[in-house]
């Protein structure tokens, strides 16, 4: 055991804690039992201090891997990310169920906060594939919980941020695809009412669907936006040269950020300017683009570190739920964040489905 200082990825807030890394589940279960105050800890993803217990112990689960052979149906422990379990499953012909931008969070911490991705609209959340899950209670009591055997603790688990036990392992639905590639269009939305319209279009012709959204534009071009789509490529569909290998799988993230940012470097004239070349870069419509799993799924592994961009002061971010029909909501939120020219560095729409 260790007195550390903890962060989440957002760098925002900072605190120590206890923390232990036990090697097998018994030794969970033990140090539950006997921690007044405890908490789990995946890889450290969530934005703000989720997994830290400032004063308190926390768990890592880093050291349990346990991971089942490629199927439809896998078992994980806590600790496998989901970088690692697609490093296994996709050369296999499997990809997770739901996955979030990043690779780098662990299954533990992503049941936790029952990750949603571009294809909510289509599958829901991670917790609708999740056939089982294994945890720890308050008392150090070992049980594994499904959606049938104990519906209230599941749910509540699902999405519970660790406060119903400590997650130690689930058994995870995967999708069988033919192909480690993606069919993408990509296009862009003028305005708010053209992104809507495009949006509730996709969710009946694809299973992924996101768009970046440019939070500074202001009056006719309120919600700008560029939109993309895609589905899992079929064998048949690839170029002649890969489909020797259609199921390859290289997620290299080949640059790093600099530890040290100057504070001014984001501001809202960087950002605008970035805004205007990222919308205008986008094509007006390009269909059936070939892109691989990292470069559609996990944009923000692209760069190393990436959170350092943001200076000492660290960042946090917002998530809203806005249900049908009230698009009016949107439009508020737009023109506020327009009109106080508060810059936004990254905002991103996605569909949601009725769970």
């Amino acid at each position: 055991m260790t007195m550390e200082t903890l962060t989440g990825w957002g760098r925002s807030t900072f605190s120590q804690a206890h923390v232990v890394r036990p090697d097998t589940v018994e030794q969970v279960a033990q140090t539950v039992a006997r921690a007044p105050a405890v908490l789990g800890r995946g890889l450290g993803r969530a934005y703000g201090d989720a997994a830290q217990c400032a004063g308190g112990l926390v768990i890592s689960t880093d050291r349990l891997q346990d991971c089942s052979e490629p199927a439809e149906v896998m078992d994980v422990a806590a600790g496998v990310s989901i970088h690692d379990l697609l490093l296994r499953s996709v050369p296999a012909g499997y990809f997770v169920p739901v996955t979030p931008g990043t690779r780098y969070v662990s299954m533990g911490g992503a049941i936790a906060s029952d990750i949603q991705g571009k294809n909510h609209h289509a599958d829901g959340a991670l917790s609708a594939h999740t056939e089982s899950m294994d945890l720890v209670l308050a008392d150090g009591q070992r049980v594994t919980v499904t959606p049938e055997s104990d519906p209230d603790l599941f749910w509540s688990t699902a999405g519970g941020m660790g406060l119903t036990g400590m997650i130690t392992g689930a058994r995870i639905r995967m999708r069988p695809i033919e192909t480690s590639r993606l069919r993408v269009d990509t296009s862009r939305a003028e305005d708010l009412d053209d992104l809507i319209a495009a949006m509730y279009e996709a969710d009946s012709t694809h299973r992924y669907s996101v768009a970046w959204v440019d939070t500074l534009a202001r009056g006719k071009k309120l919600g700008r936006s560029v939109l993309t789509v895609g589905d899992f490529a079929s064998a048949d569909e690839l170029p002649v040269k890969q489909r020797s290998s259609p199921l390859a799988y290289d997620p290299a993230s080949p640059l790093t950020a600099p530890k040290v940012v100057p504070e001014l470097a984001l501001n809202r004239w960087s950002v605008a300017a970035f805004n205007e070349m990222w919308f205008r870069k986008a094509p007006k419509r390009r269909v059936d683009e070939l892109q691989t799993i990292a470069t559609f799924f996990h944009p923000l592994d692209g760069v190393n570190d990436w959170n350092y961009i943001y200076g000492k002061r660290g960042f946090l971010q917002y998530q809203v739920i806005v249900p049908d029909g009230h698009e009016d909501v949107l439009r508020r939120l737009l023109e506020q964040f327009a009109d106080s020219r508060s810059p936004v560095f990254l905002a991103v729409l996605k569909r949601f489905g009725p769970e």
